[in-house]
C-alpha cells in the first residue's frame, strides 16, 4: 500500500521498539507507553515513506491528529484546550511558510503532508514544545544536508524531505511532555 521495502518497514519498527523502550525508561504510565508505541510506529512509517517518496500519506498523518487529541484527553483532560490551539498553530504556521515560500520561489517547499504533521505535534505536545520541535527539525535537516554536501550531492534544486527530520523532533518533545506531566 505504501511501497516500503521491507527494510523500510524494519527502520519503522527499530523506531518504534526504541520510543517504547523510552517510555518505559522513563516510567511513564501504560498508557502512556501504548500510545507512544503507536506514535512511534506512525512516525517511523512516515519518515521512511518520506524519504524514499517525498510524500506524508494522509493514511499516517490524519489519524495523528484525532489520535493525540484523544490520549491527551485519556492522559492528561485539562490539557486539551491546550492542545487544540496547538494543533491549529501548528497547522496555520506550516500553511503560511507553505504560502510565503510559494509565493516568493514560484515552486511548492513545504508539502500539504508537513502541515497535517504539524498539526498532529500540536495535538500530541501542545504549544510549548511547538517550537522546539520545529527547532529541531530544522537543525537535523541541516546537519543532514551538510553530511550530504560533504558527499558531493547538493544543489539548489536539492528537495529535502522534511518529515523525516520532523518525525524524531516529534517523538522526542513527545516524551518530554509525557514525563514532565
Amino acid at each position: 500500500m505504501l511501497g516500503l521495502t521491507w527494510k523500510d518497514l524494519a527502520f519503522a519498527a527499530g523506531f518504534a521498539l526504541a520510543g517504547t523502550c523510552a517510555a518505559l525508561w522513563f516510567r511513564l504510565p501504560g498508557a502512556a507507553v501504548a500510545a507512544t508505541a503507536v506514535l512511534a510506529l506512525s512516525l517511523g512509517t512516515l519518515m521512511m515513506t518520506d524519504r524514499r517518496f517525498h510524500r506524508i500519506p494522509d493514511v499516517i498523518s490524519l489519524p495523528l491528529i484525532p489520535l493525540g487529541l484523544a490520549v491527551t484527553w485519556v492522559l492528561w483532560p485539562e490539557s486539551l484546550t491546550e492542545h487544540l490551539i496547538a494543533m491549529a498553530c501548528g497547522g496555520a504556521a506550516f500553511l503560511a511558510v507553505r504560502w510565503f515560500y510559494r509565493w516568493y520561489r514560484g515552486v511548492e517547499g513545504l508539502g500539504m503532508g508537513d502541515v497535517k504533521l504539524m498539526m498532529a505535534a500540536g495535538a500530541w505536545t501542545g504549544l510549548d514544545y511547538l517550537a522546539p520541535i520545529v527547532l529541531g527539525a530544522c537543525l537535523m535537516a541541516l546537519a543532514g544536508l551538510l553530511l550530504h554536501v560533504g558527499a558531493g550531492g547538493l544543489g539548489r534544486q536539492t528537495r529535502v524531505a522534511f518529515g523525516v527530520w520532523l518525525a524524531p523532533a516529534i517523538l522526542v518533545a513527545w516524551l518530554h511532555m509525557a514525563t514532565a506531566h
